[in-house]
């Protein structure tokens, strides 16, 4: 979006300034043997006072050609500075929703020791309650563990609510705000076609924009987009899993957890 909006910017200064983008076609209007001569780009194309026109007195509804080229050029500027809002917002907005999401990526990789360790103990939690004879003391253990593994799945259900929803609404705001900048600037560049406004552009002759210097070498490719930290589980070398939770054959002997309205997870070295 940024680059598109640039690119229809540069088009608008080429052609009220008759100057040629770089890489592009020459100003219509143009013998090729008029290229090489001083200041041909703009003979006959642009008047002493900098409007876009042939004739050197354009009169008409008093100056009409030169309240719309510095109109146009107005409109020109503005899709500049749209176009920085939109490069800006992919940088710190998409890439701050970006962060969020990879954040709260691979659940299942994360919680697979914790449905490995919830089904196990379950067989071992039958085989004690229904063995001949039953062994109570396997059996309270095992349900301190399942107690635990279930209290961990709830946290988890908890807080999935909470961040997807913080996220969706971190971006939506973001985006509002952003394409509410944008909005003021384009009804900002609308005004100027609306009178008296319009009318007050002939009083001066028209001054170059701060853009035109860049026709020659427009700004059109954009650094890359910076992204976020890869996620533990990501495709990139990491420390094993089997490290971040060595905490876990704790479980067979430790007891439950208060976690149920924290957002501390009992699984805390896994983050």
């Amino acid at each position: 979006m940024s680059n598109a909006q640039r690119l229809l910017s540069y088009g608008l200064l080429s052609l009220i300034t008759s100057t040629p983008i770089a890489g592009g076609t020459p100003a219509p209007g143009l013998r090729e043997e008029e290229e090489d001569d001083n200041n041909s780009s703009t003979k006959g194309l642009v008047n002493s006072e900098g409007a876009w026109c042939w004739r050197e007195e354009c009169e008409g509804t008093r100056i009409d050609c030169l309240k719309l080229t510095k109109s146009l050029q107005k409109t020109a500027d503005t899709l500049q500075t749209v176009a920085d809002l939109h490069d800006d917002s992919a940088r710190r907005r998409q890439l701050a929703t970006h962060d969020a999401l990879k954040d709260v990526a691979h659940p299942s990789a994360l919680y697979t020791s914790v449905l490995e360790t919830h089904k196990g103990t379950l067989t071992r939690y039958k085989e004690a309650t229904y063995g001949d004879p039953p062994n109570h003391d396997v059996t309270a253990r095992c349900e301190t563990v399942l107690n635990t593994t279930m209290a961990e799945f709830d946290i988890y259900h908890k807080q999935k609510i909470e961040d997807f929803q913080r996220i969706a609404v971190d971006h939506l705001d973001g985006e509002i705000e952003f394409y509410e900048q944008v909005l003021l600037r384009l009804k900002t560049a609308r005004t100027t076609f609306d009178e008296p406004q319009y009318s007050t552009l002939a009083s001066t002759p028209r001054k170059p924009s701060i853009y035109e210097r860049e026709l020659p070498k427009p700004r059109l490719t954009a650094p890359p987009l910076t992204q976020p930290c890869p996620h533990i589980y990501d495709s990139a070398p990491m420390r094993p899993v089997s490290a971040a939770i060595g905490g876990m054959s704790s479980f067979l002997s430790g007891t439950l957890a208060s976690t149920a309205t924290s957002r501390i997870s009992v699984l805390g070295k896994l983050w």
